[in-house]
């Protein structure tokens, strides 16, 4: 029986309104209460959490129910299903093989879960007296769930509403104005930890600082968990001081922005600093570099390769850095057709010309260009593989060659159109086929071969290995290239640097 419809029947006495005074809810009873929450527990995963959103809910809707025992039942109904929601995170990251269809599925119920407990505590703010023992709780708990809404969407890298950023500020400012912001206050789901209203806020913040739109969904976990280990060293404060890198007004509906300049003061205006985050975040890579080894203290962080570690540090010191990171190259707005490819084993047989299909070809939209590559507009309904990380070979019209390149940033800005920027590898790339070890191997030369050169190549995971030298001939004249460095890779290609060498008799 579907999660909703249960509920609906367990709340059929309270919609056809046969109650009196006292609520019928069956939440209010303590009996029925303790018995929904045991059987919560029990439930898979993804059943749990339709089954705790569909009773947030109903607690969010009902009239008639005792303001404090709505937030008693809110926090045990999180008690009992939390452990469900880490299990459908992982489930979201590491199930990359469904269809999107089920992806999608996946990511509207993880969502739905944090928008709707967030809909119940506003109900709980909303009915609570100006006490602060009272209010802080709920804000805190408030701003973790509004938190966890703007985790989710940048995991699908769907644009944050303003709304959202409304909420979260509007939520902060009433604990400043309790002067209980920087209060401790225990963390939702009746955990030990302890939080802030302030700290639930500035994770927000530094989450969305940290330019999501440029990693995939598993980097972005990672980059949360790191963000969390160094939170308690930024700094956010109502003036601003030497090292402030943004600055927010957190009474409009708009996310923090780099302090470029001094901003107009309000009553909202805060400024964020990394404070000695920085330095705690370049130990670490340092300790990385020179050792290997990850730091334990970081949940899941050791079950990582070193290299994907290093590639978020870096990309969140320079999020971080009081200079931003420069644009290599120019870019010029234009609007014009480009035709795009996907995956190394497509690639070869369009490069050749071998390949003259138009089934597996889309177009998409140029909306700026660059000597480093484009930005593009698509259509998300057509595929399922548009992601940051995947490999494309691109054609943009008028040009008669294609071009390989990586999308490096993505974001979806709603449910059927994303935008895209695509760095070019190479505008003259070579498909080759190269004899290894007596195996024949097809792999893409990025660079043009010279005698004693570095070139980079794209190849199979499975078919790199440093030390290995692949002979190949082009253009009648054979050559070896020595692998040398792994510069780049994911599960479906590698970036590898090879020392050319044309053989001679």
């Amino acid at each position: 029986m579907r999660p909703i419809i249960r509920i609906a029947i367990h709340l059929l006495p309270i919609m056809l309104g046969f109650f009196s005074n006292k609520s019928e809810h069956p939440l209010a009873s303590p009996k029925e209460a303790k018995a929904i929450c045991a059987e919560l527990t029990r439930m898979d995963a993804a059943k749990g959490l339709d089954e705790a959103a569909g009773w947030f809910a109903s607690l969010a809707g009902v009239d008639g129910f005792p303001p404090k025992l709505r937030l008693e039942r809110l926090q045990e109904l999180v008690a009992a299903s939390l452990a469900h929601t880490r299990r459908q995170s992982r489930e979201y990251l590491t199930d990359t093989g469904i269809h999107r269809l089920q992806q999608q599925q996946q990511w509207q119920r993880n969502f739905e879960y944090w928008q709707h407990l967030g809909e119940a505590l506003e109900r709980c703010r909303d009915e609570a007296t100006a006490s602060k023992d009272q209010l802080l709780p709920i804000l805190s708990h408030l701003l973790t769930a509004l938190g966890l809404q703007l985790r989710w969407l940048r995991l699908r890298h769907s644009q944050v509403p303003a709304e959202l950023w409304t909420q979260l500020g509007q939520t902060y400012l009433q604990a400043v104005q309790l002067g209980g912001a920087d209060r401790s206050v225990a963390t939702l789901g009746a955990g030990e930890n302890h939080t802030t209203p302030t700290q639930e806020y500035l994770k927000a913040l530094v989450f969305q600082a940290s330019s999501l739109d440029n990693l995939k969904p598993i980097e972005i976990v990672l980059a949360e968990r790191l963000i969390g280990h160094v939170l308690p060293r930024f700094a956010l404060s109502a003036t601003a001081f030497p090292g402030c890198v943004y600055w927010i007004d957190a009474g409009r509906p708009a996310p923090p922005a780099r302090l470029t300049q001094m901003p107009a003061a309000t009553p909202g205006t805060r400024y964020l600093s990394p404070g000695e985050a920085l330095a705690d975040m370049q130990q670490m890579r340092e300790r990385i570099r020179a050792t290997g080894q990850l730091p334990r203290e970081i949940a899941g962080v050791e079950a990582l390769p070193a290299e994907a570690v290093l590639r978020v540090l870096d990309h969140l010191l320079q999020c971080w850095s009081a200079k931003p990171p420069l644009r290599k190259n120019a870019r010029h707005r234009i609007a014009s057709d480009v035709y795009v490819i996907h995956g190394l084993d497509t690639l070869p047989g369009y490069l050749l010309g071998s390949n003259s299909s138009l089934e597996g070809i889309e177009t998409w939209v140029i909306e700026d260009v660059s000597q480093g590559g484009i930005g593009a507009r698509l259509s998300i309904n057509r595929n399922d593989w548009a992601q940051v990380g995947a490999l494309v070979g691109f054609q943009p019209e008028g040009v008669s060659g294609w071009h390989v390149g990586i999308i490096r940033r993505f974001t979806r800005q709603s449910e059927s159109d994303g935008a895209a920027g695509i760095e070019t590898l190479s505008k003259q790339p070579r498909p080759l086929s190269v004899m290894d070890s007596g195996l024949k191997t097809d792999l893409i030369v990025l660079d043009p071969l010279q005698d004693d050169s570095s070139v980079r190549i794209l190849i199979a995971p499975s078919y790199w290995e440093n030390g290995a030298a692949f002979v190949t001939l082009l253009d009648g004249r054979p050559w070896r290239l020595h692998s040398d460095e792994k510069l780049e890779a994911t599960g479906d290609w590698l970036i590898g640097l090879c020392i050319a060498e044309q053989i001679r008799d």
